[in-house]
Order: structure tokens, then sequence, then C-alpha cells
């Protein structure tokens, strides 16, 4: 009897703690979600802006702006320095809702048409950028006058890192994991592709590689510091592929195709 009551007592204890944890962690959420909130209203009430902000609370931040602010407007969608000027005031007016102590974001370009505008600011860590995300996008419409803004900026701290493998030896360690993985002939051989500026590979010759330059690259959950390769190949079925190496390492670590 005596140890029945014990195997109780223990139960019940050990339901309250797992009860009263999620519990916690709902408050938590909770919380998190009301400072969102409060963070979205204060943003609208400093800035004047009007229209809608979305929380993303799961990432715990401020997730995407559609409407318009006072005082900013495009007047004329050709007059590339009068955009650019107000795509910086946008930015002067969010970075305190959206950015961190030691945010470096560099804008990278400017694309328009007749109805639309829009403007790239990408985020740098140790002078890096990423292959994907790290950014921040405003575009303007024009059949709307209003403007859109998507921040995609990582939050997560990412220690510095040494290149120790120059492009060259990049190159190489791309080069023989087509030979010994993936069965091309030993006498695949690859040519750098004139300049080193990124464009579209389609306009390379077979067996050209191109260097895309070192960027962040994500692999199971973590960001890697990879010479970014563009190849295109003469031999199996896809014609244009992308290989990702390490540019501390040498590991390759993603081989994409195209």
């Amino acid at each position: 009897m005596k140890k029945a009551i014990a195997f109780l007592m223990l139960a019940l204890l050990i339901v309250s703690a797992v009860y009263a944890d999620a519990r916690a962690k709902a408050n938590e959420r909770v919380e998190k979600a009301r400072k969102l909130d409060r963070l979205a209203e204060k943003f609208k009430a400093e800035t004047g802006f009007t229209g809608r902000v979305d929380r993303a609370y799961q990432r715990n931040c401020l997730s995407h702006f559609r409407g318009s602010f006072p005082g900013i407007g495009f007047p004329d969608l050709a007059d590339t320095l009068a955009m650019r000027q107000a795509f910086d005031a946008i930015m002067g007016k969010i970075m305190p809702y959206i950015g961190f102590e030691g945010l470096t974001l560099t804008k990278a370009w400017i694309v328009h048409d007749k109805n639309h505008t829009s403007t790239i600011y990408q985020q740098l860590v140790h002078g890096y950028s990423f292959i994907a995300g790290g950014n921040v996008i405003i575009s303007y419409y024009r059949d709307s006058d209003d403007i859109a803004i998507d921040p995609s900026i990582e939050y997560k701290p990412i220690p510095p890192v040494q290149v120790n493998y120059t492009f060259e030896q990049a190159v190489e360690t791309a080069r023989q994991h087509y030979i010994k993985v993936l069965g091309y002939p030993d006498t695949l051989s690859f040519v750098s592709a004139k300049g080193d500026t990124e464009e579209d590979v389609s306009s390379m010759r077979q067996s050209e590689v191109r260097n895309n330059g070192i960027k962040y690259v994500s692999d199971k959950g973590e960001y890697r510091l990879c010479h970014i390769i563009g190849i295109s190949v003469a031999y199996g079925p896809a014609r244009q592929r992308a290989a990702y190496i390490d540019a501390q390492t040498g590991e390759l670590v993603q081989l994409s195709d195209g």
C-alpha cells in the first residue's frame, strides 16, 4: 500500500512538473507575441507608417511591411538617384525595429520597370554576404502607390573563420568530386571564364567555371563560408551546376544542378 501511494505521489509530481513547464512555455510565447505587437504599434506611432505590419512570432521579429510613410514619395521611377534617396530614408526609419547592434547592410542593386522598383540591401557578416537570405528588400509599386518591405535578416551570431583555400584549390576539389564520386572521365578539365563577376551561367562555354565570390551557405542549421563556383559542364544531364566549397576546410558542402 505504501509503495502504491509513493508511486502515485511521484506520478503526480511528474505530471505537475510537466504541466508547469508547458504553462511556462505558453506564457513565454504569449509575452513574446505581446512584445511584438507593442513593437509594431510603436513603429507606427513613431514613424507615421500606415498599413500592414506582419509579425514572425517564431523568429520573434517584424517580418513584412506594406503601406506608406508620410513625407516619402516616388514621383519619377526613372530618377534612380531620387529612388535611392527615398529607399535610404525608409531604411533609416525601419532599422531601429528590425536591426541589432553591429548589423551591417550594403546596398546591392536596384531594379525597376514601368510599375515597380526594388532595391536590395545585403547583410554583411565579417565582410561576407549570404547565398540566400541575409537581406532587406524594399519595393515601390506605382499602381497602388505604396511600398513593401521584406526583411530577411540573420540574427544568429556567426563566428569569424579564416579563408585557407583559394578559388583555384576549390575548383580542383570540385573537379575531383566530379571524377571520383560522380563518375566523370578523368580527362574532365575546367577553364576559368573571362572575368570574375557573377553572371548568367547560360552564357558560359562548356567546361568553364566562374568565380561567384565567397558567401555564407546554410548547411544543417549552420552557416559555412564557401567559394561559390558556377560550372558549365559538357557531361551528364545537367548543363549548369554550382559547387559550394568550404573556404576554411576545403570540403565540398553542396553541389546543385541547374
